[in-house]
């Protein structure tokens, strides 16, 4: 049943949403859900890759991993993300400058700070300890760069996460993985997976990569040049494809399957 927006319990499952535990599994409903529309028009990926949650939905487009398997999956992620125990949990803030820009900027603030997702030319952002993380965004906006915190209750892809890795793998090592059917770019690396990977080659980079940054930038580029020319992202949003438009050439062709700010038949 429709709960009104401004009712209490609207508000409490908006919160509830919010939970990692909760929104991943949510977003792969979505993902999954939107990958067989598409299927059903005839669209099917002749690559695919994620940005961070998304490259388990890449696998599941790929064949690698069975829909029901990644909700138990991710939801143990979420868990493990942010069930980390550390003194100090650290922050996020993403940064409106390229990785080179944000690279100089951070050797101008002590502490621990890394480029956690390499988004695109516009867009890097940054993970680190608490105290360092907000020197670095005083610096960045000193700079003329504007810096948006991110609301997160762990600096993921850094190793203050990197506790979550082992249980991660533990959890992971409960599923079977097939072989792909398509090239799966994935963000460790920034290249696809073998197509003849073996279950611990899987198992070792989503372990991996929880405390490792996402190299998107890279998973873009890589399609491009294997042939790539047509990009489709498959999601609640369009964020990714702003990314692409960015990142890839203009003979490249950017979509996405649910502008929310369009209404749902466009």
């Amino acid at each position: 049943a429709d709960v009104p927006e401004d009712s209490p319990e609207r508000a409490a499952m908006e919160e509830r949403l919010q939970q990692t535990e909760v929104t991943q599994p949510a977003m792969m409903a979505v993902d999954f859900a939107m990958t067989l529309l598409l299927e059903r028009m005839d669209l099917r990926p002749d690559f695919v890759t994620g940005h961070s949650l998304g490259e388990y939905g890449a696998l599941v487009a790929a064949g690698v991993l069975r829909f029901e398997d990644s909700l138990e999956i991710v939801a143990a992620r979420g868990r493990e993300m942010t069930g980390v125990s550390i003194e100090d949990p650290g922050r996020m803030f993403a940064a409106m400058a390229d990785l080179e820009t944000t690279e100089r900027l951070l050797k101008k603030v002590d502490g621990y700070l890394l480029p956690a997702n390499k988004n695109s030319r516009k867009q890097t952002v940054v993970a680190g300890s608490t105290g360092a993380v907000t020197k670095a965004m005083e610096v960045f906006e000193a700079e003329g760069v504007r810096t948006v915190p991110l609301r997160v209750s762990h600096a993921f892809h850094s190793k203050i996460v990197a506790g979550a890795i082992e249980p991660l793998r533990r959890v992971l090592a409960r599923y079977d993985f097939s072989k792909p059917r398509v090239p799966v770019y994935g963000n460790v690396t920034g290249r696809a997976y073998p197509m003849d990977a073996l279950k611990e080659h899987f198992i070792d980079m989503l372990g991996q990569q929880i405390a490792s940054p996402v190299e998107f930038i890279r998973c873009l580029e890589g399609m491009r040049e294997a042939g790539a020319g047509f990009f489709v992202e498959v999601g609640p949003r369009r964020v990714l494809a702003s990314f692409a438009e960015d990142v890839l050439p203009g003979d490249v062709t950017v979509a996405c399957s649910n502008n929310h700010r369009q209404g749902d038949l466009e």
